[in-house]
């Protein structure tokens, strides 16, 4: 009997270890479920977040490209603007430029012309001074020859 009661006593053991290896076996398991279906929550609202990201980032890139063709537009303007406002400028910089040449060349022909009329005046001046000169000498030799 000694022999017997140890092996009962040994399979009543093993019993026991094996009925707590399958309870914890049992709650792994269950621990398991609990955390795929925690990881499944998880991913949908990963999978829901992006959904969501996805959207916010389709309507992002619709108004940036409303706001590079407002952009581009703009620019456009701004470009024919400016090379509008350069050609006016060519054209009063060279409508200047003849008016300075023209006013010049005036200034120039108006010296000249001024220069050659004192220069005709005063010869003509020293011809009358000295044609009176001329003829006053001789009316004053006459009237002193006749006076003596």
């Amino acid at each position: 009997m000694g022999n017997e009661s140890a092996q009962i006593f040994n399979v009543v053991v093993l019993t026991i270890a094996v009925l707590l290896q399958t309870i914890f076996l049992i709650g792994i398991a269950l621990s398991v479920a609990k955390m795929r279906r925690s990881v499944e929550q998880f991913t949908a609202d990963i999978h829901r977040f992006l959904e969501s990201a996805s959207r916010s980032v389709d309507i992002l890139n619709s108004n940036m490209t409303q706001i590079n063709q407002r952009v581009q537009r703009r620019l456009q303007q701004a470009e024919s603007i400016s090379d509008e406002v350069l050609a006016r400028s060519r054209v009063h910089a060279l409508t200047i430029d003849g008016l300075i040449g023209e006013i010049l060349h005036t200034a120039e022909y108006a010296s000249h012309e001024l220069w050659r009329i004192t220069r005709g005046s005063f010869r003509e001046v020293r011809a009358l001074n000295a044609g009176l000169r001329a003829g006053l000498e001789l009316l004053y030799k006459r009237r002193r020859s006749r006076q003596w």
